[in-house]
């Protein structure tokens, strides 16, 4: 079996905060990965590593060995990390973990507890849940691909800011590059969710004794998901406790909750979709889901975030995936409960009927986000087909018309032995050429 290996981090001062750096090895590749935090202090220990890099490596199947000892809890827990990956998805091996537990260093109690906090729905509805107990929010930047752009994540992280000093909570802003080596081996919301936010968690351990992950989904719900209450608190060490928060609520209950909140209703966030530094674009299909509960709690007006008013029509013609006939049914059961809208019972009906059946069984939902998987994969080799297909395509192009020059010089030179000079240049000039398609590339 092959060995992803962790060296031994080096905790230095970032740009925004303290920054700790591993390097990796997994076979031949290297990788240096990094986290830095806006404030400290942060863990000097391998246990951030070893939470972002173990799920890549069921799926490698090699054993990981960091070069410290690691919390006794997480390394006695790891094992069930893999049971339950690999009861979801076969494509997963378990794998050992070479190390040794580290002695239990004692903590005073002064240390804080946080929640993960992004402006979006579930994380609102943590804060203002355990409000009176957390005492700092914790945002991370690499949880969305899109504030990689510098406009957006600047926009953004100016909402999350404003959120945060409203709620009167300090905000721990989070970067890292770890999706950047996962991202070859898993999905990152079917696989890696939980892996991520408890590496976060397990690296501001010397800050927070304990911080919430928001649940995605409710109890009326559950399946195989990258975040999960079987998943989340194995991560958690003899250092920090990671609870998975949340699923006592399905979501248009918790929009309900938020709705009472004006903090959260002029800084919401819910959308994937917008590329523009704005909100939520009103228009896809979680804006109009997120748009369609606000309305049932009343709160739609209040709500100052999305770009366009909400389009009815455009939530009937949604067509979701079987994981979101869930949230569909959770929504049409919340409208009954609580009020009367033709309109937009009609539209969430149809739009459950457009959808077909949801998935009952956890089998049913592992072998749908196997086929998911599977198709993105396929996807991936049919793009790498067609690549490898234009390459030989310019290939063959370049063979023609080297053939080409090559009859062109034959008859110039045969045409051109009255001026020997003229010719001598023409044949510099062709071995030129010829020399500049052979020379490799740099």
């Amino acid at each position: 079996m092959s060995e992803l290996r962790i060296g031994c981090p080096t905790v230095s001062a970032g740009g925004a905060g303290p920054r700790t750096t591993a390097d990796v090895t997994l076979g031949p590749s290297s990788h240096r990965l990094w986290y830095e935090a806006s404030t400290g202090p942060i863990a000097s220990g391998c246990e951030p590593f070893v939470a972002a890099t173990f799920v890549p490596a069921l799926r490698a199947a090699t054993s990981v060995r960091p070069a410290l000892p690691i919390s006794g809890r997480l390394l006695a827990s790891l094992p069930n990390v893999a049971d339950v990956l690999c009861a979801w998805d076969p494509l997963f091996r378990r794998v050992a973990v070479e190390a040794e537990a580290a002695p239990v260093a004692a903590t005073g109690d002064d240390r804080g507890i946080g929640s993960f906090f992004s402006c979006g729905v579930d994380s609102f509805d943590s804060v203002l849940t355990h409000r009176d107990e957390i005492t700092a929010l914790v945002f991370v930047y690499a949880y969305e691909p899109r504030l990689l752009d510098p406009e957006t994540r600047a926009a953004h992280i100016r909402v999350v800011r404003s959120a945060a000093a409203e709620l009167g909570k300090p905000l721990i802003e989070v970067d890292t590059n770890v999706w950047s080596f996962a991202d070859p081996h898993v999905s990152f919301h079917l696989h890696y969710i939980s892996s991520l936010l408890a590496s976060v968690a397990l690296l501001l351990a010397p800050r927070l004794r304990k911080i919430y992950i928001p649940s995605t989904w409710s109890y009326t719900s559950l399946f195989p998901w990258g975040s999960h209450p079987l998943l989340d608190p194995l991560w958690s060490s003899d250092d920090v406790e990671i609870v998975h928060d949340g699923l006592a609520r399905m979501r248009p209950q918790k929009v309900t909750r938020i709705a009472a909140s004006d903090t959260a209703l002029r800084h919401l966030r819910v959308c994937y979709a917008s590329t523009k530094p704005t909100l939520n674009c009103g228009r896809c299909e979680k804006c109009l889901r997120t748009m369609a509960a606000l309305r049932m709690a009343g709160a739609l007006e209040r709500c100052t975030t999305f770009d366009v008013p909400f389009d009815v029509d455009a939530l009937a013609a949604v067509s979701p995936g079987p994981e979101l006939l869930y949230a569909y049914r959770n929504l049409l059961r919340h409208l009954h409960a609580t009020t009367e809208d033709p309109a937009l019972e009609a539209a969430i009906r149809r739009v459950i009927a457009t959808g077909g059946e949801a998935p009952v069984l956890v089998e049913d939902r592992a072998r749908y986000l196997e086929y998911q998987w599977n198709r993105n994969r396929a996807a991936l080799a049919d793009a790498t087909a067609r690549a490898d297909a234009a390459e030989a395509r310019v290939a063959e192009l370049e063979h023609r018309f080297g053939t080409l020059h090559h009859r062109f010089v034959e008859r110039a030179d045969a045409g051109l032995r009255r001026w020997p000079r003229l010719r001598a240049a023409v044949r510099r000039v062709a071995l030129l050429f010829a020399s500049s398609r052979t020379r490799p590339t740099q």
